[in-house]
């Protein structure tokens, strides 16, 4: 029994025969210079998929870098005008000459006519009678035709000599008085010219010519209520909404300046300076395609008369606008 019990432990203690045992083989030097080169051949793809990655990238910035300009480029406003539009009116008037006292004429005072009694009709009644007035053609003198003509070549002194021979022969003649006031405007004698646009006030106070020409020269806060009273009785008057264009322009109201400027104008399309300050009223609203308009239309309408603007500074606006 003993021995059949140390038999047991003696198999027990010894290792059975299907048993394997494992242990790491060490690699052959054929596999390991393998696996070196495909470790290297493979750290060359990563460093050359790198640097490709690196380009595609640079490239893709530079492409968002144009395309981002580009769009700014088309999207960027226009470059706004550099210089200010002109001012209104902005030609000074020529330093004062001394005036004479034989330049301004006393207008005679119409004598009012005697009044005269009715007869009175006893027993019957009167009977009315129609009268039908006939109004009277009015004469172009050919001393103003000479005088307006003098003063569209700017020859101020033969101007002068003609309506100063026409207000001798028709001491109230408008054209002669207004001719005249223009001139003394022209020369700087503005007291001069006051008198005789006063003096057309004097035969018809609600004249517009004279009425608009004093407003300006004056500049009263009472003005711009003169002119629109003065409006309502002569709609197409160009005068009259001239100056009322030049009180909106003085407290730079332009919206209201350039409605005035552009009815001024189309009562009136061949004054230079109608089309001029309706030019610069719009150039402040920043419509600068109409201003432009009405700018060449000024320069073509300047080379008569007297215009009061600046030429040399209209075509510099004019080409600033054209750029």
């Amino acid at each position: 029994m003993s021995t059949l019990m140390d038999a047991i432990r003696k198999a027990e203690s010894e290792p059975e025969s299907g048993d394997i045992s494992i242990e790491p083989v060490p690699p052959s030097p054929h596999k390991q210079d393998e696996r070196q080169a495909a470790e290297k051949l493979f750290a060359v793809k990563s460093s050359r998929g790198g640097r490709y990655r690196f380009w595609i990238l640079t490239g893709i910035a530079v492409l968002l870098a144009v395309f981002a300009a580009v769009y700014y480029w088309y999207r960027m406003p226009e470059t706004p005008v550099t210089q200010p539009p002109p001012e209104v009116a902005a030609i000074p008037l020529p330093p004062p000459q001394p005036e004479k006292a034989s330049e301004v004429q006393a207008v005679p005072k119409q004598e009012e006519a005697p009044k005269t009694e009715e007869p009175k009709t006893e027993g019957r009644p009167a009977e009315a009678v129609s009268v039908k007035e006939h109004p009277a053609k009015e004469m172009v003198s050919p001393l103003s035709v000479r005088g307006y003509e003098a003063m569209s070549v700017r020859n101020l002194d033969a101007a002068r000599r003609d309506y100063a021979r026409l207000l001798a022969h028709d001491p109230q003649n408008r054209e002669a008085l207004l001719g005249l006031a223009a001139i003394a405007l022209k020369r700087g004698r503005t007291e001069l010219a006051e008198r005789y646009y006063r003096r057309v006030l004097q035969i018809d106070p609600e004249d517009p010519v004279a009425t608009a020409s004093l407003v300006d020269m004056q500049n009263s806060p009472e003005g711009e209520s003169r002119l629109k009273t003065l409006l309502r009785q002569s709609p197409n008057s160009g005068s009259l909404y001239f100056s009322l264009g030049n009180q909106y322009a003085s407290r730079s109201q332009w919206a209201d300046a350039e409605q005035a400027y552009f009815s001024a104008f189309g009562n009136q399309s061949d004054n230079p300076d109608y089309a001029f300050n309706l030019a610069v009223s719009l150039d402040h609203l920043n419509q600068q395609a109409l201003a432009l308009k009405y700018y060449r239309v000024a320069l073509s309408l300047s080379g008569k008369g007297f215009p009061g603007f600046d030429q040399k500074a209209l075509e510099a606006r004019i080409r600033e606008l054209e750029k």
